[in-house]
């Protein structure tokens, strides 16, 4: 596998259940949620900047080195992650589950749309409506694929096949060793509408005659959809009926729910659901748990190992609802578990390491390192035309290297673009008057200090400066209203910080917002247009200088920094 050399700013958006950052010790989330979560701390070991939006309650740098951010006020609110994304550069957005979040620009540079659910018919127009603004659109495997292009169409390459995984770590815990197998003990932890009704109803109680000491173990999320209520209810009064054959273990926590797989004998799933990957089926698969379910449904034949796994079928019936309400599929099904059950401990043990084996494949280290190759094979093919690689820099503002591409290539369209646009960047004064001129929304910058702060480029700048105790005097050159000297001033009382810029009416507001402030270790300067005339007046040495949104307007940014080398 070819290592990635560069460490991106990427973010998550997922939404549906609310969780924290560190949820999977508390409670256990649905498939969609815990890939988000997982998948974000697998990024930051390896050394990206990642930001995740989701429904969660407390905000900021956690622990495990992910920057959590609510996606809105409430559910139905997307405001805060909107606003984010329309602000702030963003090397690889991947929006979970929801295309019409990706409707409007975004300050992007690729946009993967990171689909868990089935494709259906109603939601393609929607689907179809967002696709320009999309570089790809990541599903789990081959079934998913080719579900949601047969639904959505659209160009077949635009689609790509992407595994999940799960947290191996748990596994090699010490306190995940040696856990006995229960004789006679299942398990079920899916959403009850995937085939509870159907374990309970019809396989339960024959399955009780055959094996009386049979004991099924529940477990789940706790949220109970409106429109399912009266399936949850029923099933809730037929475990109680049951008796002691079925024990209701609630919500568990990642490593609660494991434990508990792990005692269990097999996984008991008679689904007609069609997973498009099924996180249950690796966890079960890591813990030594054979998945006992309907075959040929979703993708569970690539998810689950067909040496280890069970599969029970309806001879003539292909379609998976008309599968599991067969006449003969309880039966069937209650004969698989039962010759199950009954099979020699050495002959359980043998399919035990085939799926422990087989899960293997299935990390969350793998799949991410699966994942950065793709991002890099991405960009390279985003940059190798330098007449395309011209007009992303436009998009992205990035005009003095748009249009020395522009140049090269003679494109004249997007050098007459920046010309009548970007006018005021022919000329260091016509940039001053410029900046003057945009300092009349005193409010809207003031506003823009406080929102740039949470920005992943401000954060790792800010965790830059905290890890190098020498840096005592910095200099912000180009500071505008102080949306980066603020950040800066609050990491050490006892570190000086001066900005400085060629705008006086910007100035003016960062200096009145210093009045108001609490900040005693910071001062402004009103700089020369020429870098050259400042060094002159300016005799100040020092540790670090920092350069937010200067050099991409500078005509010869290398010269630029050679001058500003003497401080």
């Amino acid at each position: 596998m070819r290592k990635a050399n560069y460490k991106y700013n990427i973010v998550l958006f997922a939404d549906g259940l609310s969780f924290e950052w560190n949820q999977f010790e508390i409670k256990a989330l649905g498939g969609s949620e815990t890939s988000a979560l997982a998948s974000a701390k697998a990024l930051v070991k390896k050394g990206h900047h990642v930001t995740l939006f989701c429904r969660c309650e407390k905000e900021g740098l956690m622990p495990d080195g992910v920057f959590y951010r609510k996606i809105g006020a409430n559910p139905g609110d997307f405001r805060n992650f909107l606003n984010y994304c329309a602000t702030v550069p963003i090397d690889v957005l991947m929006l979970q589950r929801i295309p019409q979040m990706i409707q409007m620009k975004m300050n992007t540079k690729l946009n993967i749309l990171w689909m868990h659910d089935l494709a259906w018919q109603q939601q393609a127009q929607t689907f179809r409506g967002v696709l320009h603004n999309v570089d790809e659109v990541w599903v789990s495997n081959q079934f998913a694929k080719k579900q949601m292009f047969d639904v959505y169409g659209g160009v077949e390459e635009l689609y790509h096949a992407t595994p999940q995984g799960i947290i191996q770590d748990y596994w090699d815990r010490e306190d995940f060793q040696n856990i006995p197998k229960e004789k006679n003990r299942i398990m079920y932890c899916a959403r009850p509408e995937r085939g509870l009704d159907i374990l309970l109803f019809a396989i339960m109680p024959r399955l009780i005659k055959r094996v009386p000491d049979v004991k099924l173990y529940l477990a789940g999320y706790g949220d109970i959809p409106e429109h399912l209520r009266g399936l949850y209810e029923a099933c809730l009064a037929q475990t109680k009926k049951l008796g002691d054959n079925v024990v209701n273990l609630g919500g568990l926590s990642k490593p609660d729910l494991y434990k508990e797989l792990m005692k269990s004998q097999a996984y008991v799933y008679p689904t007609a659901f069609e997973e498009t990957f099924c996180l249950t089926a690796v966890e079960c698969q890591r813990s030594g748990t054979p998945f006992i379910t309907t075959a040929g449904i979703g993708a569970l034949p690539e998810t689950l190992s067909s040496a280890g796994n069970i599969f029970v079928d309806v001879e003539g019936e292909d379609e998976p609802t008309k599968k599991v309400h067969h006449p003969d599929f309880a039966d069937k099904y209650v004969d698989a578990v039962v010759e199950f059950l009954a099979k020699p401990e050495g002959e359980k043990e043998a399919r035990r390491n085939v799926i422990r084996e087989f899960s293997k494949e299935f990390t969350w280290d793998k799949a991410t390192d699966l994942w950065i190759d793709r991002i890099d094979e991405m960009f390279e093919k985003r940059t190798a035309n330098k007449y395309n690689l011209a007009r992303h820099f436009y998009k992205a503002n990035d005009i003095i290297a748009a249009k020395k591409l522009a140049e090269e290539t003679n494109d004249q369209e997007l050098l007459n673009k920046i010309n009548i646009n970007y006018a005021y960047l022919d000329t260091l004064e016509s940039a001053r008057d410029y900046y003057e001129k945009q300092a009349v929304d005193v409010e809207g910058l003031k506003r823009s200090v406080v929102f740039v702060e949470h920005s992943p480029r401000v954060v790792e700048l800010v965790k830059y400066i905290e890890h190098h105790s020498d840096i005592k005097k910095v200099l912000d050159y180009g500071c505008g209203e102080g949306s980066l000297t603020y950040p800066i001033a609050n990491i050490r009382p006892d570190m000086k910080v001066t900005g400085c810029d060629i705008a006086r009416p910007r100035l003016d507001i960062a200096k009145d917002m210093l009045q108001r402030s609490k900040y005693n270790n910071v001062k402004y300067k009103l700089i020369d247009i020429e870098v050259e005339e400042f060094a002159k007046k300016h005799h100040e040495k020092y540790d670090a200088i920092v350069l937010g949104e200067v050099l991409e307007h500078i005509e010869n940014p290398l010269s630029f920094l050679d001058l500003l080398e003497k401080y």
